[in-house]
């Protein structure tokens, strides 16, 4: 059983098809297509642009975790407790 790091490190590594260490736009699309396949385009397009912490148009490993950190403590601060998603784990 993978740990929530190792898994998202896993997942993170699958779309880095051109082994950069961070998503391109193109990389990105996939990713979050596949994970999120019913979303429209749009939507996805303003996911991306909040997973890009410097603008640079890439999403490396450490924004993909920051991202999902401030998430979980978003949700956290409306009352939620216990969070175990992968991004906490990290």
């Amino acid at each position: 059983l993978q740990t929530g790091q190792t898994r998202l490190s896993s997942v993170f590594r699958e779309f880095d098809v051109d082994g950069t260490g961070q998503l391109d736009r193109r990389e990105t699309s996939a990713l979050l297509s596949r994970l999120l396949p019913d979303a429209p385009q749009p939507q996805l397009t303003e996911l991306a642009l909040m997973l890009d912490g410097d603008g640079d148009g890439c999403i490396t490993y450490d924004e993909l975790v920051g991202c999902i950190k401030e998430a979980c403590a978003a949700r956290e601060s409306r009352g939620a407790k216990g969070c175990r998603c992968v991004g906490c784990a990290v």
